[in-house]
C-alpha cells in the first residue's frame, strides 16, 4: 500500500483542486481509508467472514455516501 497510497492520494487531490472535495479534508487519511475499504470488501468480507458479493456491494454504496457527505462532496 505504500505505492499505492500515493497515487491515490494524487487523484484525490485532483478533484480537490476542481472543488470535489473539501480543501480542509485530509487527503493521506482519505487515500488510506479508501484503501482500507478496497481490503475490508473485496478480501475480508468474501473470503474470511463469507459474506456475498450483494452484502459487499451494498457496503460499498453505504460506504461511499458516508465518505462523500464527509468530505464536502
Amino acid at each position: 500500500h505504500e505505492v499505492r497510497l500515493p497515487i491515490l492520494v494524487a487523484r484525490l487531490r485532483h478533484y480537490q483542486s476542481k472543488g470535489l472535495i473539501a480543501a480542509d479534508t485530509d487527503l493521506d487519511s482519505l487515500a488510506y481509508g479508501v484503501f482500507a475499504m478496497g481490503f475490508s470488501t473485496g478480501f475480508m468480507g468474501p473470503f474470511v467472514f463469507g459474506y456475498s458479493e450483494t452484502k459487499m456491494k451494498h457496503v460499498v454504496q453505504c460506504m461511499t455516501q458516508v465518505l462523500s457527505r464527509g468530505s464536502g462532496l
